[in-house]
Parts: C-alpha cells; structure tokens; sequence
C-alpha cells in the first residue's frame, strides 16, 4: 500500500492509498496525531463499496452476509483525481473505472471551519447495457486505525 495523494482540511488529514493493481483506499485521521501514522503493510479497503447483480460476492467467512469487496469492487481502479477550491469549500473528486468502462465518482467536500466532511458516490453506466446495482456505500473508510501496521483486527 502507498500513499497517493495527501490533503490536510483543517484538523483532518484525507489520505488517498493505492496497491499495484491501482484500487484506490481512503484513510483520514487527526491532523496533531499525523507523525504516529505507520505504514500500512495491508490490502487497500476501497473507497467506493459496490455490487452490480450478478457479481461474485465476498470471498471466506462473510460470503453471502454483506456485499463489501464483492467482484465488483475488485474490479475498481483509479483513473483520475482533481481538486477544486471555490470561496471556502474545497472538493476533491476521485474517478474509478471498472473493466466494462463505467465511471465512478467519489467526491470529498470540505467547508473551512467544519469539523467533518460530505462525501458523494455517483455512478455513470458508460457500458453501453443496462445493470442492476444490488447495494452503492455513500461512505467506505479504511485502515480504520492508522496507527497500526496492519488491519488493526
């Protein structure tokens, strides 16, 4: 897992992970605890969660009990992120794609003075054919504990 891109919003630091097939994670933690944050030797944790029907769900233990890390999340990489500041709020849109060509959007906006932020999911069928999406997160955060080498389990 590496850092790709970083942002401080205020008290919060936003960090944007990827692996080598390109899957893209979000990890946010307190700004003043920013130099006990370890490296992360764990599997990125998407940051949009999907399944489209029909799609292989999870693997192990939790097969058939949640659709978080079905096929259609594996299928997720990152194309694209552009960061755009307008008066006080900033906006940071990531852009995944799958194999079928599909864009998906994941959009960060932070207001200056806030204690949180919003984030938006949307999804633009660019695949030429009709598909059920059986469940879209609005949110997914990874590495829950960033203070942790690993999973933190």
């Amino acid at each position: 897992m590496k850092t790709m891109k970083q942002y401080t919003l205020g008290d919060m630091v936003l960090l944007y992970v990827t692996d080598e097939k390109m899957h893209m994670g979000l990890e946010m933690f307190p700004a003043s605890m920013e130099n006990q944050v370890k490296e992360k030797n764990a599997q990125v944790d998407s940051l949009i969660q999907w399944k489209k029907a029909g799609d292989a769900f999870p693997y192990g233990f939790a097969n058939g009990i949640t659709m978080r890390n079905s096929a259609s999340v594996w299928g997720l990489k990152w194309n694209d992120q552009q960061t755009e500041k307008e008066g006080q709020e900033t906006r940071i849109r990531t852009t995944l794609t799958d194999p079928e060509g599909n864009l998906f959007y994941h959009t960060v906006t932070y207001t200056e003075g806030r204690e949180a932020v919003s984030v938006d999911v949307e999804i633009q069928n660019k695949s030429g054919s009709s598909f059920t999406i059986e469940m879209l997160s609005s949110f997914s955060l990874g590495g829950i504990s960033v203070f942790a080498e690993d999973e933190g389990t």
